[in-house]
């Protein structure tokens, strides 16, 4: 349960609206592909973070799409700062311990845990091939690609805990009504994944304050601790393999993955401590 999580507003959205649990858009949206997420949301929503009133009614199956009816919810996004980072971490930490009691799920389609992505042969051989056509931003990613590879094949990841993640917890997609949490937005990218998973949407790599927020509430394991880097940099790879595919055959832009790198090169106090520096940096 969200302890600061404040009852959503009862003033109605607009007559009509339909809004979906979990997809990409801002305060009321349309459809939803995660019917599984959103039936467990709803059936858990007792117990877990509340995304609207809970007089809304059973999301609805229709032309394969999940159809929710919700309440707008109001407030607004704090600005960045050390303190709403660190409030940002301990939101997350409650969040994870609502959403470790969804069970049954299974993994959502088109996903898969950070070390199967970063193990995938395919992302690997892109990668290579992207080299060729641009060999610093190639180098790079291939350079972070084989030390998150060798991270992972280090570790016992057998008994490692997972559970479902929001996909993108970031400053933009919290809102706050008098200073108190009032709605969570854009499941977007909700999966089963290692815990720390969440963090690369809201740590970054360099927001190390929202990292000591979490441990506030609910402290890392020491397995938790040696997964954070290597699952980071593995997020950053997550759709390569097809935006390069799109690139070497033309159908895309050529691009250097600007965003990617910027992220990759990050070297903040906990990433330092726990990941070399890239050597030609």
């Amino acid at each position: 349960m969200l302890t600061s999580y404040a009852e959503p507003s009862h003033k109605p959205a607009a007559r009509g609206a339909v809004a979906a649990v979990g997809d990409n858009d801002d305060r009321v949206s349309g459809r939803s592909s995660k019917p599984a997420l959103a039936r467990q949301l709803w059936q858990n929503r007792a117990g877990s973070a509340r995304l609207a009133n809970q007089s809304i009614r059973e999301p609805t199956r229709l032309a394969d799409k999940t159809w929710c009816l919700l309440e707008r919810l109001p407030g607004a996004s704090l600005d960045d700062s050390p303190e709403e980072r660190r409030t940002r971490g301990r939101l997350l930490a409650e969040l994870h311990a609502s959403t470790a009691q969804l069970t049954g799920l299974g993994q959502r389609a088109g996903f898969v845990l950070a070390d199967a992505n970063a193990g995938d042969p395919e992302l690997e051989t892109s990668i290579c091939a992207y080299e060729r056509l641009r060999p610093r931003e190639g180098h790079i990613m291939r350079w972070h690609l084989d030390w998150a590879r060798t991270a992972f094949a280090r570790l016992d990841l057998q008994n490692a805990e997972t559970v479902v993640l929001h996909g993108d917890f970031a400053r933009w997609n919290l809102l706050f009504q008098h200073d108190r949490l009032s709605g969570i937005l854009d499941f977007e990218a909700s999966h089963r994944n290692y815990r720390v998973a969440d963090f690369a949407l809201a740590w970054r790599g360099d927001q190390d304050e929202d990292l000591a927020g979490y441990t506030q509430v609910q402290p890392l394991s020491e397995l938790d601790w040696q997964l954070l880097v290597p699952v980071f940099w593995s997020w950053l790879f997550v759709g390569m393999k097809q935006h390069i595919g799109d690139i070497l055959s033309g159908k895309g832009p050529p691009h250097g993955f600007e965003w990617q790198i910027k992220h990759l090169l990050k070297r903040s106090g906990v990433v330092a401590q726990r990941a070399p520096a890239y050597p030609a940096a």
